[in-house]
């Protein structure tokens, strides 16, 4: 926990912090909110109520978490988590969003040798191309 040169780093009631967190100068922690293992809060940021923080996220300053959010291990905060949403990944996504881009993503070499077959046929792809 870095101590505020200016106002004050608050740590609420019944607040869980594990090991290996960083919470940064003026940061603002919520009742109830839990912050598991390796993540990291930079300065400014207020966390509200009940809110939960998964294992090595990390949120730039000045942000706002939402009452009762959620944030998924690893996500990278950019922008403001609006109460209740679920968001992960870096740049944060909503939940959804991110589960269909990760299944999507294992698709992806299936899909560009799809695609430079199709290419070769029509002509469109040269052998000079790198690949």
């Amino acid at each position: 926990m870095d101590r505020a040169a200016l106002g004050e780093t608050r740590i609420r009631r019944g607040a869980k912090i594990d090991n290996l967190v960083m919470v940064a100068h003026n940061c603002d922690v919520g009742e109830g909110v839990v912050i598991v293992g390796q993540a990291g809060l930079a300065g400014s940021t207020v966390v509200e109520r009940g809110a939960m923080l998964m294992a090595q996220m990390g949120a730039a300053g000045h942000l706002r978490i939402g009452e009762r959010a959620f944030v998924g291990a690893r996500a990278g905060l950019h922008k403001d988590v609006a109460a209740g949403a679920r968001v992960w990944g870096a740049p944060q996504l909503p939940e959804r969003t991110f589960h269909r881009a990760m299944a999507a993503l294992t698709r992806v070499p299936e899909a560009l040798r799809r695609l430079r077959a199709v290419e070769k046929r029509l002509g469109l792809r040269g052998s000079e191309e790198g690949r």
